[in-house]
């Protein structure tokens, strides 16, 4: 029997079941995105099947809802490249978040799409070791303390992108980083 071999794969769904996720399960791909438009449900079997994703390295996943067991799910990826676009972030989530992108040691490259910013969100970005860090906020609140304090925290760091809807003296400060 022949295996199948993608460079990349796309999924769009309202609600993935245990049996979806399972169906990802040992594919030889490169890229995957996600797009789940409601709670993502069944993490388990999600992160049974992302870690069985050897080959993967590009890592993109576009939620409404985020939960602890969702970031849980990412922890220990062997990726290179993360994309999150969430509609709301949680603060309860901050921490799961956090230990999960820490453990993500190949990372180079994290893409945040955000709705509405968050002192939380930025605190969770604290301390990686990234290159390069691409940030879309659609309403801002305040960009100052705690996204200062994780671009500080950034020492591989080369590439910066911000983008928001309306300028900020704030942001402009930023840049002084």
């Amino acid at each position: 029997m022949k295996s199948l071999s993608l460079d990349g794969l796309s999924i769009q769904v309202e609600n993935a079941s245990a049996d979806m996720w399972q169906t990802l399960h040992g594919l030889n791909i490169k890229s995957l995105n996600l797009c789940i438009r409601r709670e993502v449900k069944h993490t388990e079997s999600l992160s049974q099947a992302l870690s069985s994703l050897t080959q993967l390295e590009m890592f993109s996943i576009e939620v409404k809802y985020c939960s602890p067991s969702l970031w849980d799910s990412l922890h220990g990826l062997n990726i290179k490249s993360l994309s999150l676009r969430m509609s709301l972030f949680v603060v309860k989530h901050k921490e799961s978040l956090s230990q999960s992108l820490l453990s993500l040691a190949k990372m180079e490259t994290l893409s945040i799409r955000v709705k509405e910013d968050s002192p939380d969100l930025w605190e969770a970005l604290h301390g990686l070791s990234i290159k390069s860090l691409s940030l879309s906020i659609e309403w801002k609140r305040n960009l100052t303390e705690s996204l200062s304090q994780s671009l500080l925290s950034f020492t591989q760091m080369d590439t910066l992108s911000i983008s928001v809807k309306k300028d900020s003296p704030s942001l402009w400060g930023l840049c002084m980083v």
